[in-house]
């Protein structure tokens, strides 16, 4: 079954972000064998708080071969930006700090949509 990539409309009320500030995204790999990425919005001894939580979807791209994506989570929920979602620490297998790309892509999602080019560095010799 394949999944549209979640589209998200930015209401007058959600917080704005610029790429890499404010947002402390995870991703948690759930004991059910799902992956999910989202922004920690608390943590506890025994739980996490999540904001817009994403799965993450092999799709099948334009070319037939196999693409990385975000989906709805959970699937049966709706989807409004600003939606928390409250995980037992139990249900976690372990937590990690996803990769550059799926970071950025998220943030585009979920935050103002601004991307901020890398800081150019000066190496001298």
């Amino acid at each position: 079954m394949l999944y549209n990539q979640l589209i998200i409309s930015i209401s007058i009320n959600t917080k704005l972000f610029i790429q890499g500030e404010n947002m402390n995204i995870k991703g948690l790999k759930l004991i059910t064998g799902e992956d999910v990425v989202a922004e920690i919005e608390s943590e506890s001894e025994t739980e996490f708080v999540l904001l817009n939580t994403v799965g993450i979807t092999v799709i099948r791209g334009k070319d037939g071969q196999p693409n990385v994506g975000f989906s709805p989570f959970p699937i049966h929920a709706e989807q409004v930006s600003g939606a928390t979602l409250v995980i037992s620490k139990r249900n976690v297998v372990y937590s990690y700090t996803p990769a550059e790309e799926f970071t950025k892509h998220y943030e585009q999602l979920f935050g103002a949509g601004l991307i901020v080019p890398p800081t150019p560095k000066i190496i001298t010799g």
